[in-house]
Order: structure tokens, then sequence, then C-alpha cells
């Protein structure tokens, strides 16, 4: 296992459809049960099997929120980090199919695009969720600013003197 964020990943070498990673997960009820208690959601859909063969769907399926640990997870996995700093712009899901317990979801973590707006960088990633069917179920795309590594406004030198 390749030590947390070693390995730097900055914005020169990132273009729209530039793959980050992929991971894959088997869909456990254990993962659900996780995420339902963490957001508090108690529907019996995602946990009660004989509730479940009653719904439209026929069997317990995963909340649509369910994360695997979904942004910085994946880099750290895999030892990299963003090499600068990004701020959190906006995020948008997309549910396409039900995700059901004993899945084998695969997710594919990659750049969707990169833009300017008002001089400044913004960096829109996309996280799909396919099955084991080769089914899209799940997509996520989040948008950050690159802000870049802030410099301090006051420096000292290593005696602790302020530089000026």
């Amino acid at each position: 296992m390749p030590e947390v964020g070693t390995e730097e990943i900055t914005l020169e070498e990132l273009s729209a459809g530039t793959e980050i990673t992929t991971q894959t997960y088997l869909m456990t009820p254990e993962d659900v049960r996780k995420e339902a208690e963490a957001y508090e959601d108690y529907n019996p859909i995602y946990s009660d099997p004989e509730f479940a063969k009653h719904t439209e769907l026929g069997y317990v399926v995963a909340p649509f929120y369910i994360t695997f640990g979904e942004f910085v997870s994946p880099l750290r996995k895999i030892g990299k980090r963003i090499a600068t700093n990004t701020v959190y712009s906006k995020s948008i899901r997309e549910s396409y199919k039900p995700i059901y317990l004993g899945d084998v979801i695969t997710k594919k973590f990659s750049v969707h695009e990169i833009y300017e707006k008002r001089g400044k960088t913004f960096i829109t990633w996309c996280i799909d969720w396919i099955n084991q069917n080769d089914e899209l179920v799940l997509r996520h795309l989040r948008t950050s600013y690159w802000v870049g590594t802030p410099q301090p406004l006051i420096k000292f030198d290593r005696s602790g003197k302020m530089e000026m």
C-alpha cells in the first residue's frame, strides 16, 4: 500500500477525460447499514428483505447517497493528492439505477472538465459508478475552485524574526 498522498497531481497534467483511478467494491449489508445510520435514515428498503420484496424494486437497495469515501479516499488509496488547495464549489449527483446488495460496483474517478470563470480556474471531477453488468448506476460531478497554495501574509525566518 503506498504512503498516503506522497505523489502530487498538478493542474498541468490534467485535462478533460483524464482518468485518475478506478476502484471496485462489493455492496454488502454492512455498507448499506453504515451509510443509512450516518444519515439517520431508517427506511426499511435499506435493511428489511421482507419489506423490500413488496416494493417496486423487490430487493434491499443501497441509499442513493451512498459514498464509499467518494472524493479524497480514491486519491489516498493510490498514494496521490492534489498538489494545490481547492475549494468545494458545487456538486451534482445523478442516480440512474438502484444499487442492490451483492452488486459489484466499479467507481471510475476522472476529470470531467476544466474551465475558467472570471479569471479563476475550476475543475469538475466525475465519479461514475458502474455495476457488474456495465450499467451506469450513479454519477457524481464535483466542482472545485483551483485556488493554489496560499502564501503567508507575514513571514518569519528560522530564528523567529519577522521578515520585511
